[in-house]
């Protein structure tokens, strides 16, 4: 809206000729979370009922969706830089967010060497939490965050 605004005003005509359209970070934004939407408006409505039953294009338009989310909510936090004393918060919370970096490092090599040997080892025990490279990863994360399940203890 801005573009097209500055595109259409006349004090925002540059001199011969040209057309002047200022852009600055939140244009940028602005431009990057309206293309985001519109592709996933497309590609949503466009989805027949055969690819989204589909599990790989359901995943595929999942992620898409969910990275659309992010951009979208990440521009609506950026707003609140805008305001002094949120904003001081809220580049605190990012400062510590980026401290803890190394450690997310650590437990993410962890788990992806973890996930290779025990997929590696119970591949043929355990298919359901062990067949693949994806499945141990995703069973050993519910392992760090303490959710375990026992078989036969369901009550």
């Amino acid at each position: 809206m801005k573009i097209l605004f500055n595109f259409c005003n006349s004090k925002g005509r540059g001199v011969k000729g040209g057309i002047k359209v200022p852009i600055d970070k939140w244009t940028g934004i602005d431009l990057i979370c309206a293309a985001a939407s519109t592709a996933m408006m497309v590609m949503i409505k466009g989805a027949t009922a055969d690819v989204l039953m589909a599990e790989r294009w359901k995943d595929y338009l999942d992620f898409l969706f969910v990275g659309t989310l992010t951009i979208q909510w990440a521009r609506f936090f950026l707003f609140f830089l805008c305001v002094p004393a949120v904003s001081k918060m809220l580049l605190t919370l990012i400062n510590m967010m980026l401290d803890t970096v190394s450690f997310l490092c650590l437990v993410l090599f962890y788990l992806i060497m973890a996930s290779a040997i025990f997929t590696t080892l119970y591949h043929d025990i355990n298919q359901d939490s062990y067949g693949t490279v994806l499945i141990s990863v995703r069973t050993l994360f519910d392992s760090f965050l303490a959710v375990y399940h026992y078989k036969g203890l369901e009550g």
